[in-house]
């Protein structure tokens, strides 16, 4: 159901496509995803799988290799969502910028300045520090080609297991259903340019739902506890997201008992079903479908 219908302003849809996305982000950042990352489902599925679930393991260990991410506030903030989108976006897509909620520091975790609590987006190989001028283009990364890491040069016998379980998700992924993920940019942004032009790039035409991310977590949550009931059972009568146990659990589930060692094959459940349970909370109110009430949308200025 289309909840909102946003902006008069047009780009030439000749040369444009629509996209659906999704967005983790502060309820009070909004949902319009002006120097954002979005994805596709599989690809913000991927990103809640690798950032935000894995956590109570990855951001324990002090030697983390991912310790960047245990600062991201898309992982940890107190009013987390998920927002549901569509997008309007002007060809071609060009390279895909990396963009972060600034620090208490005033810097992203990657040490670049960007105000607290404001987004920044950065471009080229960020991670190689070969940062590139960004431009107005919205960007797009396959994350399966992304996120195909050699899993021995990470996943050996000295590993814990959730470094395997980290350079394993990708497996999951197929080469036809990869996942995306978009940047899009103020310099882009069609209503920051009030007479079009080869600057307006993309825009909002609908947020369809705002979910909170409690609401979603507990219903995707009790999809995956269905496939391996004894496993989270033996870990208390209530569930603790943030106990080892319950993650151990959850991560055998999704990608299968032997995953978590250097060798083990990937299986678990299968990838368009856990697809499925993550987007039942867009799907409908009733919370025995595992739907989740819409928040209200504010409409930005």
């Amino acid at each position: 159901v289309l909840l909102a219908t946003l902006h008069s302003t047009q780009i030439a849809l000749a040369d444009t496509i629509e996209l659906e996305v999704y967005h983790i982000n502060s309820y009070h950042s909004g949902p319009y995803p002006i120097n954002m990352n979005t994805g596709d489902a599989v690809g913000d599925l991927f990103f809640d799988l690798k950032m935000v679930l894995m956590a109570p393991l990855t951001c324990a260990d002090p030697k983390t290799y991912f310790h960047k991410d245990c600062q991201n506030k898309e992982t940890n903030s107190p009013d987390l969502v998920v927002n549901k989108l569509h997008l309007h976006v002007h060809q071609p897509l060009g390279g895909y910028a990396l963009c972060n909620v600034g620090l208490a520091n005033n810097t992203d975790e990657f040490g670049h300045a960007c105000r607290n609590g404001t987004y920044c987006c950065l471009c080229g190989h960020v991670l190689e520090q070969d940062i590139k001028p960004c431009n107005a283009t919205v960007g797009r990364e396959n994350v399966k080609e992304r996120m195909d890491w050699p899993v021995l040069s990470f996943c050996n016998t000295s590993a814990p297991d959730w470094m395997c379980w980290q350079t394993k998700l990708s497996e999951k992924l197929s080469d036809l259903n990869p996942g995306w993920w978009y940047s899009t940019l103020d310099y882009g942004y069609c209503p920051h340019h009030a007479y079009g032009g080869p600057n307006c790039t993309w825009q909002v035409t609908s947020v369809d739902k705002i979910v909170n991310k409690t609401c979603h977590e507990d219903s995707f949550f009790s999809a995956i506890e269905a496939y391996n009931t004894a496993c989270f059972e033996a870990c208390g009568a209530s569930r603790n997201v943030s106990s080892p146990c319950w993650t151990r659990c959850f991560y055998t589930a999704v990608l299968g008992p032997d995953a978590g060692r250097p060798g083990g094959r990937v299986s678990g459940i299968p990838t368009g079903e856990i697809v499925s349970a993550w987007l039942r909370p867009f799907q409908s109110e009733d919370s025995l479908k595992g739907g989740c009430p819409a928040l209200p949308i504010a409409e930005r200025a």
